[in-house]
């Protein structure tokens, strides 16, 4: 008899412009459901909140099957009518695993008492913060209760990691219990239909990404100046984009025109990406922490695009240096600058093997079947 897992998901309001861990995990829900061979029957728990986010960005209709929808209340007794709605759901669809695909604060409660439960499901932790170990190491202590404090109290069996860096950083530091089975992933993918990759290209770098520090925008800005300056090349038929919200938008604008770059650098918005990608030759990633499992880069790749980026964490499970892109020699925008340089001296037919490689790679390896492959596994391993 196949056993039954429960993804979890709560505390959205709004997906437009962001919610990559949402979105995914809707697409991975819908691919699953219709899976004729799968080896255990997935519910989709949800609040009502991450529900109608969900919808309002086309993730989900409101005719699926298997979505348990999780009771919000507001007044003084929340805690208690929500732990007795989470357990009568748990108890009535004989929930074996419970998998929390993005650990909040909101979370806290419920899964304390979940875990105390008589008969209680096997609980993961799914880990989609690539700044864990980073912001411990600086002594956050925000993240240190959430991130530790609180799953040590909560008892998960498991941890799925999109990152490589977290296993090895709480293993060394022991800050999980030895017996915490710990699993981190090789693949991932994403989901769009086949025909929308098949739009004319035009000469674009492309940077997208929320407009924070991690992530480093002005380093586009600083390598776009150094490429005007050095006339190594003649980059006057490109185009400069820069997609993003964030703190740092205004301060962006202020700094494009200060370098004399306010009419080569267009700054541009967009609530989705994927009518932008297939029309972009190449995607620039200058993050700080991790570029793998990257929802723009890998939507980049599906969509053909050449990938610059630096090498940070595990860059190299998406980035092939020479094949699908360029990885940074240097940790700077001048060797940003360089790589841009080398993508606008390839000819046509080079650029063109460029971008099939990482529609390629998106096709042959970070695929539906390879996520679902690993993650029943996983499953399959806490379960017993």
């Amino acid at each position: 008899m196949k056993k039954n897992i429960a993804i979890y998901l709560s505390g959205a309001h709004s997906l437009k412009g962001g919610g990559g861990v949402e979105r995914f995990f809707s697409d991975f829900f819908t691919i699953y459901s219709r899976q004729l061979n799968s080896q255990f029957n997935l519910f989709y728990f949800l609040d009502k909140s991450t529900y109608n986010a969900l919808l309002e960005v086309n993730k989900l209709t409101s005719d699926s099957k298997n979505i348990v929808l999780l009771k919000n209340v507001s007044n003084r007794f929340k805690r208690q009518v929500e732990n007795i709605d989470l357990y009568h759901k748990i108890k009535k669809y004989k929930i074996d695993v419970f998998h929390c695909a993005n650990y909040g604060r909101q979370d806290f409660e419920r899964l304390l008492f979940l875990s105390k439960i008589n008969n209680r499901p096997k609980l993961i932790q799914n880990i989609v913060d690539c700044q864990i170990p980073y912001k411990l190491l600086a002594g956050d202590k925000g993240y240190y209760q959430r991130y530790v404090s609180q799953p040590n109290e909560i008892k998960f069996d498991g941890i799925y990691s999109w990152y490589e860096y977290y296993k090895k950083y709480f293993r060394e530091n022991n800050l999980l219990p030895e017996q915490t089975k710990i699993e981190c992933i090789t693949s991932r993918f994403v989901l769009f239909k086949e025909n929308e990759s098949q739009i004319e290209k035009s000469n674009t770098f492309i940077f997208a990404s929320r407009l924070d520090n991690q992530k480093k925008p002005d380093w586009y800005i600083h390598a776009v100046k150094h490429l005007v300056d050095r006339k190594k090349v003649d980059w006057t038929n490109w185009n400069f984009d820069l997609y993003g919200h964030g703190p740092l938008l205004d301060e962006l604008k202020t700094l494009t025109v200060e370098l004399g770059l306010d009419n080569i650098i267009n700054f541009k918005q967009s609530n989705t990406l994927h009518d932008v990608f297939p029309k972009t030759k190449v995607y620039i990633s200058t993050q700080d922490f991790e570029n793998f499992p990257s929802l723009s880069m890998m939507e980049a790749m599906f969509h053909r695009n050449i990938i610059l980026a630096r090498n940070v964490g595990q860059t190299d499970l998406l980035v092939k240096n020479n094949t699908n892109g360029f990885i940074l020699d240097e940790d700077s925008p001048l060797s940003l600058c360089i790589k841009m340089e080398g993508v606008i001296t390839l000819d046509e037919n080079e650029q063109l093997k460029m971008m099939e490689n990482s529609k390629k790679s998106m096709d042959e390896i970070h695929t539906p079947k390879a996520f679902i492959d690993q993650i029943e596994s996983f499953w399959k391993n806490i379960s017993e």
